[in-house]
């Protein structure tokens, strides 16, 4: 069997140390070692979110600048040079895993609290970058909830419960759905669903960053197409524009929430 060819994710930190030193360039020698254990648990945590896979972790030193080497596979590394580009290209964070998004929530932190440039590099593909500055603004934003009512598809993974009764709906938009219903609904289901793929038109809480949704309820079952209803469609844009026929401005209206 032929060893997995491997690749190196660089991630290089530039910049002036701190306190007695910090005309010095930044290194190995000046580097805060209670900073060194944090940064060094975030790029574990953002390649251990691709990838469980024991990895190895190598840490080199360059003039003028921190640079941390990561060996891994190189599936791994594009799967990193995905989340990258899309970072990148969106100049966003907010759809990220938690784990992701923290480690990158910090290298921005850093970057405006230090001065310091972060540079993401890879030798798998050398087009695909991600620079961190003082100036980007790549942020966990505020969770900001919206009600809303939307149809959501999945298969059936559990239905039931003592105290709060529920359906768990695995679906590819929003991963794992707990659905809250009542034992009465659930009693006129006269056929076994699990396993099977169903729509469920629910009310929720919705983030209107990460469109994440929270305190799920169960309205009723629809029949299940992979398709669009455009006449459901048109009707949900008419209600919101009947909901929202103060605003004058709709998109600026969504900025200023946003910012």
């Amino acid at each position: 069997m032929s060893e997995i060819e491997k690749k190196k994710l660089e991630i290089r930190i530039d910049g002036n140390s701190e306190g007695e030193n910090f005309n010095e360039k930044l290194s190995l020698s000046n580097f805060d070692f209670s900073e060194f254990q944090e940064m060094i648990s975030h790029i574990y945590n953002l390649v251990s979110s691709i990838n469980s896979e024991k990895l190895l972790v190598t840490y080199n030193l360059k003039a003028g600048s921190l640079l941390n080497e990561i060996e891994a596979p190189e599936e791994i590394i594009e799967k990193l040079n995905n989340l990258f580009y899309s970072i990148d290209k969106k100049r966003s964070i907010n759809n990220l895993t938690e784990k992701q998004a923290n480690a990158i929530d910090y290298f921005q932190k850093m970057s405006k609290k230090k001065n310091r440039e972060i540079k993401i590099t890879n030798t798998a593909n050398s087009n695909i970058k991600l620079n961190i500055n003082p100036y980007t603004n790549y942020k966990i934003e505020e969770d900001i909830l919206i009600e809303t009512e939307l149809t959501i598809y999945g298969v059936v993974t559990y239905m039931g419960g003592k105290t709060t009764p529920s359906i768990h709906l695995d679906t590819d938009e929003y991963g794992l759905v707990t659905v809250y219903t009542n034992e009465r609904i659930l009693k006129q289901i006269k056929t076994n669903l699990i396993y099977q793929e169903i729509g469920i038109l629910v009310s929720a809480k919705q983030n209107i960053n990460t469109y994440k949704l929270q305190d799920v309820r169960f309205v009723r079952f629809v029949e299940y197409s992979t398709e669009y209803d455009k006449e459901y469609l048109e009707s949900l844009f008419k209600k919101g524009q009947e909901t929202w026929k103060d605003v004058k401005d709709i998109n600026n209206w969504l900025m200023e929430i946003r910012s």
